[in-house]
This record gives structure tokens, C-alpha cells and sequence, in this order.
């Protein structure tokens, strides 16, 4: 669990920095990532409407943030 708050942080940090780089790939990329770690911590999903994305209802519908992140080092 302590693995998935620290995801969770790294994710809104991630957010907050392609937000202010305009990069919207990326802000797509932590937005699904922040909505995948809140849903296995138990903790109310955000939605992020105005990308977009809405509450997921299954943590299977988030992109797996762990797996897929080195495809954005590229």
C-alpha cells in the first residue's frame, strides 16, 4: 500500500509538471495514473472533466501507470 501513496504523489507531481510544460499526452498520461493508485487505496476517484477523463469504475480501464511509463521517457 505504501508503494501505491508513493505513486499516487509522484503522480500529481508528474501532473503539475507537464501542466506547466503543456504537454497534453502527459497530463493525460498521470491523470489516468492518479485515478488508478486513488482506486486501489480506497480513496474517492477525481475526475478530471475538462481533460476529458471522467471517474473510471473499474482500475482495469486506467493505462498501467507502472508498466507504461517508460513509453514516456521517449
Amino acid at each position: 500500500m505504501e508503494s501505491a501513496y508513493r505513486g499516487l504523489k509522484k503522480a500529481w507531481i508528474g501532473l503539475r509538471i507537464a501542466k506547466q510544460a503543456g504537454d497534453n499526452d502527459k497530463i493525460k498520461y498521470y491523470a489516468e495514473g492518479i485515478q488508478k493508485f486513488e482506486k486501489q487505496l480506497n480513496r474517492p476517484v477525481s475526475s478530471f472533466s475538462d481533460l476529458g477523463i471522467a471517474e473510471l469504475t473499474n482500475a482495469d480501464e486506467a493505462q498501467d501507470y507502472t508498466s507504461s511509463k517508460s513509453n514516456l521517457s521517449n
